[in-house]
């Protein structure tokens, strides 16, 4: 009961007025309150659970996001461990052509590159293992011609296809070592 409630109780009315109408309205008071007390609670209650539902949805959005950005990161792991490798297959191939293919640039994709040169290999045969003695004297010839080797896919107009131009350095390449080997004697 509150104190209000008592006061009404307590109070004496003028004859006339009945002191049944004062403690009814202090009942209805009182009944008020314990309403305002018992929604109160239930307001509590819903509350509480309310903060226990989303601190349980939080934690499973948080073990779920932790397991997304460790599946991304396995992702990048793996697409970079493709990238090196890719990277690997297209100097390889380029190295047995003897063939330039550039660096990774907005204008320039070794990997292409390299596929063009699988595509349509160059008209010479690619050096056997170990023989760079063919691919310098080729680079040679090729800067004595005033191109840059790296660059001599882009002669001609339309461009010519890389492995034409490298072809004909390589003959020059190849004839050069022949004279060479033939005014010393070696026929190997």
């Amino acid at each position: 009961m509150s104190g209000i409630s008592d006061a009404l109780r307590q109070m004496r009315l003028p004859p006339g007025l009945s002191q049944d109408l004062l403690v009814a309205a202090a009942d209805a008071l009182d009944r008020a309150e314990a309403g305002r007390a018992a929604d109160h609670q239930n307001t509590k209650h819903l509350i509480q659970g309310l903060r226990d539902t989303f601190r349980d949805e939080k934690d499973a959005w948080q073990l779920e996001r932790e397991k997304m950005e460790n599946d991304l990161g396995e992702v990048i792991d793996q697409r970079d461990e493709y990238h090196d490798m890719a990277d690997r297959l297209a100097h390889a191939i380029a190295d047995h052509f003897l063939a330039p293919i550039g660096e990774h640039s907005s204008a320039n994709c070794p990997w292409m590159r390299a596929l063009e040169l699988i595509e349509n290999p160059p008209d010479a045969a690619p050096a056997a293992d170990g023989d760079a003695l063919r691919r310098d004297v080729a680079r040679a010839i090729c800067i004595a011609d005033g191109a840059e080797p790296d660059q001599v896919i882009w002669q001609g107009n339309p461009p010519e296809p890389y492995g034409n131009v490298l072809g004909e350095y390589l003959k020059h390449a190849d004839a050069a070592i022949a004279a060479l080997r033939a005014s010393k004697g070696d026929a190997a």
